[in-house]
């Protein structure tokens, strides 16, 4: 028998999984039904098809011989894909690999596999953009953003075929769906979540490290306008993040440390290569 019974009172009716969700983020039951329609479209579009789909080069079969290696050898990758110039190289980082091992091993270096995981992960984008632009402009906005993204040629071919880049877009939006969450609801927990977000999109392709600039003016701008005991949480929770950051890095910074710094050498010399394509200068091309 019910406390409710015992009392004396009417028994309540436990709400719904349906109602607590709608609960949770303030939406209607027919916004969600909306928003599944158009995350499901967004599946149709990237994986009907998938394993004849896409181009297969140089790019992809080099990403999949180094997930066989890494499965057949037992090691955690140290490098990720190289990024060459003509009078020096550096790489991206190893996480992109870290992400993609499991597909890999369950597919048994069947390529399909990872292409899935990658055309799964980009569905990430579309909720996340919904619920941005939801909580700044209202349900239109959110449904909008959410079918931009579904249907978008660039995201769409990006999630159909291996090469590291395609995991920025699914990184970047944790990242800033972290910093807008952080900032509305003042809540610095959530710094965390942009950080690991960051840590994604920076490793999959080193000019994604410009997310950095606007995530820090976010930061930014929470702590000066936060009371002292709230600068000191904002703070905590962002070194938290900060520090998670550099441990996906762990593995190449001990290489560095062992080996007086080859990698970071080799990107300062593209940099400073008047050939390359950084001729204009890294602060020139930050702005463009």
């Amino acid at each position: 028998m019910s406390v409710e019974r015992l009392a004396g009172g009417t028994p309540t009716k436990r709400p719904s999984v349906a109602a607590l969700v709608v609960r949770r983020f303030g939406a209607s039951g027919r916004e969600l039904a909306c928003l599944g329609g158009i995350v499901l479209l967004a599946a149709v579009l990237r994986l009907a098809n998938l394993p004849l789909r896409g181009g297969w080069d140089s790019d992809q079969g080099t990403e999949m011989l180094a997930l066989r290696s890494a499965l057949t050898t037992g090691h955690i990758p140290t490098f990720g894909p190289e990024a060459i110039s003509v009078t020096s190289s550096f790489h991206h980082g190893a996480l992109y690999y870290d992400l993609l091992l499991p597909a890999a091993w369950l597919g048994n270096g069947d390529p399909t596999w990872v292409v899935a995981e990658i055309a799964l992960l980009s569905l990430l984008v579309i909720p996340i953009v919904w619920w941005i632009a939801r909580s700044i402009s209202g349900p239109a906005a959110g449904l909008a953003a959410a079918v931009l993204a579904a249907a978008s040629a660039s995201l769409i071919s990006y999630a159909t075929f291996i090469w590291n880049p395609t995991l920025v877009e699914p990184g970047a939006s944790i990242a800033f769906l972290g910093a807008w969450q952080a900032v509305r609801t003042r809540r610095p927990a959530w710094w965390v979540l942009s950080a690991v977000g960051s840590a994604v999109a920076v490793q999959a392709h080193i000019a994604a490290a410009v997310i950095i600039l606007p995530l820090g003016a976010a930061f930014l701008l929470d702590i000066h306008r936060g009371p002292r005991t709230r600068v000191l949480r904002i703070a905590a929770w962002g070194t938290v993040g900060l520090v998670l950051f550099a441990l996906s890095y762990l593995p190449l910074i001990v290489y560095e440390f062992g080996h007086d710094f080859a990698d970071t050498r080799g990107m300062l010399a593209y940099f400073a290569d008047p050939n390359s394509a950084s001729s204009a200068g890294p602060i020139v091309r930050l702005l463009l």
